[in-house]
């Protein structure tokens, strides 16, 4: 008789275990992907100052940004001469494959341009 009780109680218990894990799944990804943080933050300026700066800045070509033309390093200047860079270049050179390793990390990590292909020796 109890056994019988057991069954009955295991068609309905397992059932609803399987139910109440998919309903808790469900609720735990049931957040916004991107939450919006921003929408508590109080705007000092009304829409159509923004606006007004917008025009101000495309007017005077301070937006650029979808623009062809926009070369945001035009203005940056180098403080090392061309000698100076090909010097960096070179001590860079001369520490990474005359240390320890010889080089070998270095060599390793770069791309191969083409397969290595056989060599024999010919008598």
């Amino acid at each position: 008789m109890e056994l019988k009780i057991m069954k009955k109680l295991s068609y309905f218990a397992y059932p609803l275990v399987a139910v109440l894990s998919l309903a808790a799944a469900g609720a735990a990804f049931a957040d916004e992907i991107t939450p919006d943080h921003t929408a508590d933050v109080p705007s000092l300026k009304t829409r159509a100052q923004v606006y007004q700066e917008l025009l101000q800045a495309r007017a005077d070509g301070s937006t650029k940004v979808y623009s062809m033309s926009y070369n945001p390093l035009f203005v940056t200047k180098s403080v090392k001469t061309r000698a100076e860079v090909k010097g960096d270049r070179d001590r860079s050179y001369a520490s990474t494959f005359y240390r320890e390793d010889s080089g070998s990390f270095a060599l390793s990590t770069q791309r191969q341009p083409h397969a290595a292909q056989s060599i024999y020796a010919v008598k």
